[in-house]
């Protein structure tokens, strides 16, 4: 994977020793490095902090303060796909209304949307199979659609303290 360094259109990159990948933040101008592979649709890559592990992504906000409305996780990014939603990933983002994730996510971490306190509706797709402590915790305006048709053992008990509805068995 090629690594860049520098920066574009005002975005900068830096280097994460640990997983040996280029991080983007910064600007709003879609600007991508490596191969280039990103879902169409997706919220564009400079929101976002991508960090590889064992050839799969984990994803979380590159400025909590400076999110978009509606958040489209993408599915794949430079030909991984992405997995996890990191733990505290979105936390007090306090401009998010609606996220979309991907059927590639299986594990959306610790308080990952804690006190997103604008949020009103996610589906949480079958296919995540980890949710951990209060995921949701702070969203009392949020309605979860749920695809599985009830909590599955790998979810905390936690994970949606204080939001407002919760609907299991959700088909869009």
């Amino acid at each position: 994977m090629a690594l860049r360094y520098g920066s574009k259109n005002g975005s900068a990159l830096r280097y994460d020793p640990y997983s040996a990948v280029a991080l983007r933040y910064g600007s709003k101008n879609a600007w991508t490095s490596g191969n280039g592979e990103y879902d169409e649709g997706a919220t564009p890559a400079e929101y976002f902090i991508f960090r590889a592990i064992n050839s799969e992504w984990t994803i979380s906000a590159a400025s909590k303060n400076d999110m978009p409305s509606e958040v489209i996780i993408p599915r794949v990014y430079q030909g991984l796909p992405v997995t996890t939603i990191c733990g505290w990933a979105f936390d007090c983002c306090k401009s998010i209304v609606r996220v979309i994730i991907p059927d590639s996510v299986t594990t959306i971490g610790d308080a990952a949307f804690q006190d997103c306190s604008s949020l009103i509706d996610i589906v949480i797709p079958a296919s995540v199979t980890t949710i951990g402590m209060n995921s949701f915790y702070g969203c009392s305006n949020l309605t979860i659609f749920c695809e599985a048709e009830s909590k599955p053992d790998g979810w905390d008990n936690a994970w949606a303290s204080g939001v407002g509805t919760v609907n299991w068995g959700y088909t869009g």
